[in-house]
Order: C-alpha cells, then structure tokens, then sequence
C-alpha cells in the first residue's frame, strides 16, 4: 500500500498555537484556591476601615477639634515648633492636616474615609484605594491623635518629643 504525496495546497489538520499565558493569571492545579480568602479578607479590612472612621466621625471633634480634649492645631503648632520648620515637620509626622486643621477639614477627612472603606467592604478594592485609606486617611488620623491612648484617654508618652 502505497501513501498519497502530500499536496503542499492542503489544508493542515494542526493544532493552531495558544496565545502565552497571560503573568497575572496564577495558573497549576491549586490556581482558584485563594479567591475565597482575598475576598473575606478585603472585606473584613473595609469593615474594620469603616468602623474606625465612623468612630472617628464620631469622637473626633470632640477629641482633637479646635476646642477638644487635645486640639490639633495646637499640637501641630508644637510639633511645628519643636523641629523648626514646617517642611521638617511634616518629615516626622506626615498627616494632612498639616494643609488645614479646623473642625471642618477633620470631619472632611474622616467621612473620605468612610466613604473610601465602604468601596474596599463592597469589592471595589484596588493599591490607590488602600494606599489613601491607609497613609493619607487613617495616618494622617492617627497622626494628631499622638498624645491619645487606644482607647482615646490621654496619653503621658508622647512619641514625637
């Protein structure tokens, strides 16, 4: 039995090339194992970003108003002080309400933050998110709010002098 020459002209039977498997994609047989655990605890991250500022909102005029237990703008106005110049200053202790720390601006920070937090609990998390929430919101909260305990009772150790 003899076999046909094959016609050049013929149509190929062969398998055609995959495209490359794209980096970001994890791949082998445990690739969709830790979809589950990413999901809880991005979520569990936004509900507890979102009940720390809704404390905040909460205790934070009161606390660190112009007129509270330990005012903002008087310990910036020390911190300010202390190390000589505002562009040092803000080396050391890097908070936004060195831009302005009246009552308005601290409920202005700490309701971005609420709102920012409640995307993270609803799946909208992504590194700009976190990134915000955590240094230039949450930092910049727990910055002016040096000289308090955990528990908001005022400290006698200050970690900045």
């Amino acid at each position: 039995m003899s076999e046909a020459p094959s016609e050049p002209d013929a149509p190929r039977t062969e398998v055609p090339e995959q495209p490359p498997a794209d980096a970001s994609q994890p791949r082998g047989p445990d690739a969709q194992t830790y979809w589950l655990a990413r999901f809880a605890i991005l979520r569990l991250l936004g509900l507890i970003y979102f009940i720390a500022f809704l404390v905040f909102i909460n205790q934070g005029i009161p606390l660190l108003g112009e007129n509270g237990l330990l005012p903002a703008p008087a310990f910036l106005e020390r911190v300010r002080h202390h190390f000589g110049t505002p562009g040092l200053a803000f080396l050391k202790l890097p908070t936004l309400f060195w831009l302005k720390s009246s009552d308005g601006f601290l409920l202005g920070v700490a309701w971005s933050g609420a709102l920012l937090s409640l995307f993270v609990l609803l799946g909208f998390a992504n590194a700009p998110i976190l990134a915000l929430l955590w240094f230039f919101i949450f930092r910049s909260a727990t910055s002016v709010s040096s000289g308090m305990d955990l528990d908001g009772r005022a400290s006698s150790a200050n970690p900045v002098f």
